[in-house]
């Protein structure tokens, strides 16, 4: 019966033919070729495809951009893997850092300061809808992206305090930004605060170089004020923001965090 293993010679003969530099088990990656002035290559050797092997694929592209399958060079399983970054739009709405919740547009236009979790600057990519779908489109029917994995996200980032600005700026109105440590959200149960936990409150970067090259048609034209723009639109026209009168835990939350920084120590 093959093994795993029986994999490893074929490619690393193939990635040193290409002239790279090829190593086994490292950092918990199967193979790793590096070569002066190319990205560094990870494969993953698995006997067949499977779920498994997409999700170890997509963690290993926390290490590299150009992740290969080699379960689809074996099998010819057709499968592309399409990582978007924070997708956003008229459906899924304009999102904020500290929660999953859309009432802080309300708390704009009402002139209320805003929760951002430590100094709001982590950084972010955000993908409107209609990149995201142009971005899926063009890689069907390309020969050259079966096997591959991307991360579809613009080249630019983010930090939250500048997203939240923009909001501003598209709302027509400026408030305070008040930090708090994560934490301290994660403590007091706030909902929907996990995404922030686990997402927002870190930096989260990831290249577009590898679809660039291989899928050109993709080249993201929404801004991120008009894509707020127009998602908040669509979102006031059906009643989806919600009143910022009927939640407190925000005011109480600047509330406390003021006394704080008002304390003295004698």
């Amino acid at each position: 019966m093959a093994k795993e293993s029986d994999l490893y010679a074929p490619v690393k003969a193939m990635l040193e033919g290409k002239g790279y530099q090829v190593k086994g088990e490292v950092n918990g990656c199967d193979v790793v070729a590096v070569k002066d002035g190319a990205p560094a290559v990870i494969v993953e050797l698995k006997l067949a495809f499977s779920l498994d092997l997409v999700l170890q694929g997509i963690q290993r592209q926390s290490l590299a951009d150009d992740v290969y399958l080699a379960a689809y060079h074996r099998d010819a399983f057709p499968a592309t893997i399409i990582k978007p970054s924070t997708t956003y739009g008229p459906k899924i709405g304009v999102l904020r850092q500290v929660a999953w919740e859309f009432a802080w547009i309300d708390r704009i236009r009402k002139g209320k300061p805003l929760l951002v979790a430590g100094d709001g600057r982590a950084m972010h990519q955000f993908l409107h809808v209609d990149d995201a779908g142009v971005g899926f489109a063009n890689v069907v029917g390309k020969d050259h992206t079966i096997g591959q994995m991307y991360n579809l996200v613009r080249r630019e980032h983010v930090v939250w305090v500048d997203h939240h600005r923009i909001a501003m700026e598209v709302l027509g109105r400026e408030v305070e930004l008040v930090g708090v440590p994560v934490d301290d959200l994660v403590a007091m149960d706030v909902e929907g605060v996990a995404i922030c936990r686990d997402i927002f409150a870190h930096n989260a970067y990831y290249s577009g170089e590898k679809i660039s090259r291989d899928v050109p048609e993709f080249c993201p034209r929404v801004s991120l004020a008009e894509g707020m723009r127009r998602a908040i639109a669509v979102m006031d026209a059906q009643g989806r923001v919600p009143n910022s009168d009927d939640a407190t835990w925000e005011d109480e939350i600047i509330a406390a965090q003021r006394a704080v920084r008002e304390t003295r120590v004698s």
